[in-house]
């Protein structure tokens, strides 16, 4: 989902992908009224988990910006797990004397 694209920071892909999930679905069951009958206290707790999960999300994208701002301008960040055609060297051999 993604993680082929964030290079080096593919470690938050999984992250981001599952709190968008809660975050959609949790916002999707209210809009359809799922938690209608239930306490005040339950509405608190799920405004409170709601909270966290954007702030974790604001904060795990915020770091990935920093770790941007350590590449050069133009280069893509690469962690490493990229497949292997993408790691070689295309350029032609010099001619041995």
């Amino acid at each position: 989902m993604g993680t082929t694209l964030m290079g080096r920071f593919d470690f938050s892909s999984w992250t981001l992908h599952m709190a968008s999930i809660m975050i959609f679905g949790t916002v999707w069951g209210l809009i359809l009224r799922e938690w209608k009958g239930s306490s005040p206290r339950t509405h608190a707790l799920n405004l409170v988990g709601l909270l966290i999960l954007v702030s974790s999300t604001v904060i795990v994208g915020y770091g990935n910006h920093r770790g941007m701002l350590d590449t050069k301008p133009g280069e893509r960040p690469t962690s490493g797990n990229e497949p292997v055609a993408a790691r070689i060297d295309t350029r032609e051999p010099s001619p041995r004397n």
